[in-house]
């Protein structure tokens, strides 16, 4: 996505691996499946919004989930 004349990546991109791109790859936040299912899991507040806390992996501390 281009915003002001700048790159920016999306959630759920469809980059999910470091080797396919060093930069945007990412696991959870590059699958639309993963964010798809964690979002209609997740009521919205008062204002629409949607509150999430992250999960770690424990050994190389990349987001992988949410805690409820």
């Amino acid at each position: 996505m281009i915003l002001n004349g700048i790159s920016c990546a999306v959630l759920g991109h469809g980059v999910t691996s470091k080797k396919e791109n060093g930069v945007l790859g990412h696991s959870f936040f590059g699958n639309w499946k993963k964010l798809d299912t964690l979002f209609s899991s997740v009521e919205c507040n008062t204002f629409g919004q949607k509150e999430v806390r992250y999960t770690r992996d424990p050994i190389t501390t990349e987001i992988n989930g949410i805690s409820k």
